[in-house]
């Protein structure tokens, strides 16, 4: 079965590339460019993974993240925020609204697909990001 992304990014010339990449590597792609838009396509397009920018027009990565947590079938979906912003903070705030990974751009080809694999083969135990888990190191 081939994996199914959703690709949420508001910037065109982000979108053509990615997505060419990521057919070319044999996944299944819808591109987005609101998270309004991201969480109306979820219910019909059943994503196994979202990558998502945090800079939207609507509203932000964060926001959107969240939304698609909160919805009943939203914890089995990955989520890989892609973003230009370098801190710290950013990553941390991705991380704590439930991303699986945070990928910095510039990213490599190569890099992006690596994480994406490695976010898809992860079996985390109930389900939930080990970035998260109370069981880890470091976690309350």
């Amino acid at each position: 079965m081939t994996a199914r992304i959703l690709l949420v990014e508001d910037d065109p010339n982000l979108i053509v590339p990615l997505q060419y990449l990521l057919e070319r590597n044999g996944y299944a792609v819808m591109a987005v460019s609101s998270g309004r838009q991201a969480i109306e396509t979820l219910p019909t397009f059943r994503p196994d993974v979202v990558i998502l920018d945090i800079l939207l027009s609507d509203m932000d990565g964060f926001d959107t993240c969240q939304c698609l947590r909160s919805l009943p079938d939203g914890t089995r979906i990955r989520v890989i925020f892609l973003s230009a912003h370098a801190g710290a903070i950013d990553q941390a705030k991705a991380l704590s609204c439930g991303a699986d990974a945070y990928v910095q751009m510039p990213f490599s080809n190569q890099g992006i697909l690596d994480t994406l694999n490695e976010v898809m083969t992860c079996n985390w135990k109930d389900d939930t990001p080990p970035s998260t888990r109370p069981d880890q190191p470091g976690n309350a």
